[in-house]
């Protein structure tokens, strides 16, 4: 939205993998901490090795400054390996 400014806030980021039975296959957990309040580059972020099998995952905002309602997480990149 037009004058809107967005400043940048530490998190915590939780992911949670599901196999295709829908059993869960791993637990993450990741924090931002910005350097600093605007135009931050985003931090590369890889799954462990528990993460086989994968259907589908969830991630979201565990925490932070500030409540995740108020929060927006933004991802880019996202890449996927198949091992057969």
């Amino acid at each position: 939205m037009e004058g809107v400014v967005v400043a940048t806030a530490s998190c915590d980021i939780a992911v949670t993998g599901y196999d295709i039975h829908g059993n869960m296959v791993g637990e993450a957990a990741f924090s931002f901490v910005p350097g600093q309040l605007f135009e931050v580059p985003m931090v590369k972020a890889v799954l462990p090795s528990t993460f086989t099998g994968l259907q589908s995952f969830t991630i979201g905002i565990s925490g932070g400054e500030f409540t995740p309602a108020l929060t927006t997480l933004q991802t880019d990149n996202v890449a996927h390996t198949n091992y057969w």
